[in-house]
C-alpha cells in the first residue's frame, strides 16, 4: 500500500511539474512548478511564559515542534526560506530578532529582521529524497522591555529553486 501511495504522490508531482496549470497561492499549501510545499497549520502559538534560572533570569515563550514543512520535489536543487514582520500588539513592537527557531535536532539560531529571508533548508542537505519532512521549534525570548499585549506577526515560507 504505500508503495501504491509513493508511486502515485510521484504521478501527481510529475503532473504538475509538466503542465503547471495551477496558481501558486498564499496558505498552507502552495504549488510550484517543480513541486510542492505544505505547512502542517497556518497558525503557530507560543504558548505559556517559561522562565529559567539564570542570571538575569530567561523569560520566552516557546512551542517545540510547532510546525511541520513537508516538500515533494523530483529536483535537488531548492532552498526553503523565512521570513517575517515584527511582533505587534496595537502600536507596541517586539523585533523579529527576539524571536528564535530550530530544526528538530539542532540548536537555536536567532531570525533575522524583519523583511530578510533565511536559508533554513536546502535539497542538498537530504540527497536521494522525493519527500522532505522539516519540523520547527518557535521560542520568543523575552528582554523585560515589552509592554502587555496581545502580539502577533506574519512569517513567510517560500522556495525557490536557483
Amino acid at each position: 500500500m504505500a508503495k501504491k501511495r509513493r508511486w502515485l504522490l510521484i504521478c501527481l508531482l510529475l503532473v504538475f511539474s509538466f503542465f503547471g496549470a495551477f496558481p501558486a497561492g498564499a496558505g498552507t499549501v502552495d504549488l510550484y512548478p517543480q513541486g510542492i510545499l505544505a505547512l502542517s497549520s497556518s497558525l503557530v502559538q507560543l504558548g505559556a511564559l517559561k522562565t529559567e534560572p539564570h542570571t538575569p533570569p530567561l523569560e520566552y515563550f516557546e512551542v517545540e515542534d510547532a510546525l511541520n514543512i513537508h516538500i515533494i520535489t523530483l529536483f535537488p536543487d531548492w532552498q526553503l526560506l523565512m521570513s517575517g514582520s515584527d511582533f505587534s500588539s496595537g502600536p507596541d513592537r517586539i523585533p523579529l530578532q527576539q524571536l528564535e527557531w530550530k530544526k528538530q535536532g539542532g540548536y537555536y539560531k536567532r531570525m533575522k529582521p524583519a523583511g530578510s529571508q533565511e536559508v533554513i533548508a536546502k535539497g542538498e542537505e537530504f540527497p536521494w529524497s522525493l519527500y522532505y519532512l522539516i519540523d520547527l521549534s518557535f521560542r520568543l525570548v523575552l528582554t523585560g522591555n515589552e509592554a502587555p499585549g496581545n502580539y502577533g506577526n506574519t512569517m513567510i515560507f517560500s522556495m525557490v529553486f536557483p
